[in-house]
């Protein structure tokens, strides 16, 4: 019985905590990280592409987004019983 109860608020604070960990993913990034995309944005920002770093961001949000969209689907099945949480 309590299983059942403790679902939908566990998936909830999973859904919350994945979307935080995006934000904080582009902060780090942004920072200047020495592997991936960090060391990309610190090349850029020495050429001055601002365009490039602009749609490296996108790129970073489009994955959060799809993240985001798959973790939903997941929740949705899991609690069925539940009202359809907003998107």
């Amino acid at each position: 019985v309590i299983l059942p109860a403790m679902i939908p608020a566990l998936v909830g604070g999973v859904r919350v905590a994945v979307g935080i960990s995006w934000g904080v993913q582009i902060i780090a990034e942004l920072m200047g990280g020495q592997y991936g995309m960090g060391r990309v944005f610190s090349a850029m920002i020495s050429f001055q592409a601002l365009d490039a770093i602009v749609v490296g961001i996108l790129w970073i949000a489009l994955a959060a987004a799809i993240v985001d969209l798959v973790l939903l689907s997941v929740i949705r099945r899991v609690t069925r019983w539940m009202p359809t949480p907003q998107a």
